[in-house]
């Protein structure tokens, strides 16, 4: 959700669909379903059903466009009522997912668009995925020990200062307050 500026009444009725129309060309389309929601509910169906594995969902900032219409009252009810309707997919399709994993900074009890939804659980401060959203020291370090050799002979550094580096852009960022920080994908600025 986070590829669009939501200043206007169509435009995450568009980003949606934009979505949802690339999954209806990988697993088809029903024309009886026609709002988003029941397209949703579609696509999660028949990926299900194509491949015979309970689908994973990702929605990375599920809240942008809710956060993005802040003083706007109009607005944000139009995209409540839009968001509830879509995720509210999540629940009826309930047996045909086995993970589904909404990220944004707003806790999604305070947004309402989950109201329907009695299923979902709160990880943001579980000691047990701290790590989940990112990449920890010792998997960098397992992983990607060749990759970072190469960042470092093409940088002119030593490995250590080009760890250093990479600690410098991409860590710290604690999903628990007693935690290491995960390497994440968005460096600081």
């Amino acid at each position: 959700m986070n590829t669009e500026k939501y200043d206007s009444k169509e435009t995450l009725s568009d980003r949606l669909n934009l979505f949802l129309s690339g999954f209806e060309k990988t697993y088809g389309r029903n024309e009886a379903e026609k709002s988003l929601g029941a397209r949703f509910e579609g696509v999660i169906q028949r990926a299900y059903e194509k491949t015979g594995q309970r689908v994973v969902i990702l929605v990375d900032e599920y809240d942008k466009p809710m956060l993005q219409a802040i003083g706007n009252k109009e607005l944000q009810d139009e995209y409540r009522n839009t968001l509830k309707g879509f995720y509210g997919a999540l629940k009826s399709m309930d047996g045909c997912i086995k993970f589904a994993m909404l990220t944004g900074v707003t806790k999604f009890g305070k947004v309402s668009v989950f109201s329907d939804l009695n299923n979902l659980e709160d990880i943001s401060l579980l000691k047990s995925y701290y790590d989940i959203c990112g990449i920890t020291e010792q998997e960098l370090n397992d992983c990607f020990a060749d990759e970072i050799n190469r960042l470092a002979d093409e940088n002119g550094m030593s490995r250590d200062e080009c760890i250093e580096e990479l600690r410098r852009r991409y860590d710290g960022y604690h999903f628990h307050q007693r935690a290491a920080g995960v390497y994440t994908r968005t460096p600081y600025l």
